[in-house]
């Protein structure tokens, strides 16, 4: 990115894998990370033409990824990812004992996507692994430190977890001494736009990097895709779609919505902070119904584009058939990770096209709750835009602005890559103020606007999808406890 927004270029890596080494784990190689970004490093500086160059880096990624590293840097074991829920004992103790002392310090309740949760299941079954960790790092403070050297973390990758005191904007030694955790495990917290450090001699031969280049401290994915959407402002929310979800409304720092049922973390921009709130699976549902009947639509693309026509084929509210979407458990704003996958309404005259335009239906009631849950709170929401691949469907963008009744602007900028971006070049003063920037590059590509004639419809839907989940949480705990 040129100071004036302009992408001179892009690039892409290979996926890499999460591992599920046992039902509800999920891993990954914090090597695969590391080689993914020199991948796309080197073909990025490959076409740097001769009279520019690299005057900075920032990287973003997953939040609540465990990654424990030794005093060298070295990961000690492959990394607990968010969607990980083999901490549900723990999280079930820290709410019991500590759920009001966190919500005290930000607002936020015990999860098992988050890291104290997992480290403190790492000190019942891995203890030896603890033992031998300096660090305890997320996806982006790992890669920035193979980058420079430094070990370090972001305000808004670290302003999520629960050790996060929202008021000191810095750890809270005392919860973690009561919780049996050393702080020494938690490393220095920096703004976004922090210089941490530099692009190391053996990073540079890996990356094509200039030994020497600041690495900007850099955001979690989310807050940096906000800002790379024009998300700036109050009242400002976006929609990130992928594998998963997230919406989130932009607020004040200072306004803490002690919502415990949502997330409140740190924006990447100073004095702003997100509430937000993420859904295991969206597009993993889509994914999931095209592996398992995608023979009646077709291969590859032109399977989704089939199965997007079948769900326009069907009428809104897919003829009385409800999906509630919980094929990974649930985040926000249940926080159930024994929930599951539901269709609720099928009959013999169900079709294969209401099926497809349920799925779709039940990842736009979960925004729906969500965003019903933010109100509540007094964060409300203004204006909306979308991003990510699944936003290409024009049906399922149409589906969400109907069941939430708000306007969906999707917008041309890219996701998180580009806030990043914006930060690298706010840290070494190229980008005066990276909100103005960002708001001049978000486009607005298309914009889907409800139609009153289906809200009575999708209200009285969207009440019965908030039934039937209340109606079988305790049926959720109940299966999942079957013996093996």
């Amino acid at each position: 990115m040129r100071p004036d927004g302009r992408i001179v270029a892009s690039a892409s890596s290979a996926p890499y894998p999460v591992h599920h080494p046992r039902p509800g784990w999920a891993e990954q190689e914090p090597d695969d990370w590391w080689g993914a970004a020199c991948a796309v490093a080197r073909d990025l500086t490959g076409r740097v033409r001769g009279g520019e160059r690299v005057a900075a880096v920032a990287i973003s990624g997953q939040g609540c990824a465990c990654t424990l590293v030794d005093a060298n840097g070295a990961a000690l074991r492959p990394a607990i990812i968010w969607m990980d829920t083999r901490a549900a004992a723990e999280t079930a103790m820290l709410t019991e004992r500590w759920g009001a002392a966190i919500r005290d310090l930000n607002g936020n309740a015990p999860g098992a996507y988050n890291v104290e949760p997992k480290l403190l299941w790492l000190r019942a079954h891995e203890p030896d692994v603890l033992d031998r960790a300096a660090h305890t790092l997320t996806t982006t403070g790992y890669v920035t430190s193979r980058l420079s050297g430094v070990t370090a973390m972001n305000v808004a990758d670290g302003g999520i977890l629960f050790a996060y005191d929202a008021a000191a904007g810095d750890w809270s030694g005392t919860f973690l001494n009561d919780l049996g955790i050393s702080p020494a495990l938690y490393p220095p917290l920096h703004p976004c736009t922090d210089v941490i450090g530099a692009v190391t001699p053996a990073a540079a031969d890996a990356t094509g990097l200039r030994p020497g280049t600041p690495v900007v401290a850099g955001g979690e994915d989310t807050p940096a895709a906000a800002l790379s959407a024009g998300v700036c402002q109050p009242g400002d929310a976006f929609l990130s779609l992928g594998t998963a979800a997230v919406v989130g409304v932009c607020r004040r720092e200072g306004a803490n919505l002690r919502e415990p049922r949502l997330l409140s973390y740190p924006h990447v921009l100073p004095e702003l902070g997100i509430t937000s709130g993420s859904m295991s699976s969206a597009g993993a549902a889509v994914e999931w119904l095209m592996r398992e009947f995608g023979a009646a639509y077709g291969a590859d693309h032109a399977g989704y584009t089939a199965l997007n026509r079948a769900a326009a084929s069907s009428p809104p509210g897919a003829d009385g058939l409800v999906f509630l979407p919980y094929l990974s458990g649930e985040l926000h704003p249940i926080l159930d990770a024994n929930a599951r996958g539901v269709f609720v309404g099928l009959s013999t005259a169900t079709s294969r096209a209401d099926i497809a335009r349920a799925v779709l239906e039940g990842s736009a009631m979960a925004v729906r709750h969500n965003l019903t849950v933010a109100a509540e709170a007094g964060a409300r929401v203004s204006r909306l835009v979308a991003t990510g691949g699944p936003t290409r469907s024009a049906e399922w963008c149409q589906i969400i602005a109907d069941i939430t009744g708000q306007s969906v602007g999707v917008v041309a900028s890219g996701g998180a890559e580009v806030g990043d971006a914006l930060l690298a070049g706010a840290g070494v003063g190229l980008i005066a103020d990276p909100n103005d920037v960002a708001r001049a590059i978000a486009r607005v590509e298309r914009e889907y606007v409800p139609r009153p004639a289906l809200a009575t419809r999708y209200d009285h839907l969207f009440a019965a999808y908030l039934r039937i989940y209340a109606h079988l949480v305790d049926d959720f705990a109940f299966l999942a406890d079957c013996p093996p």
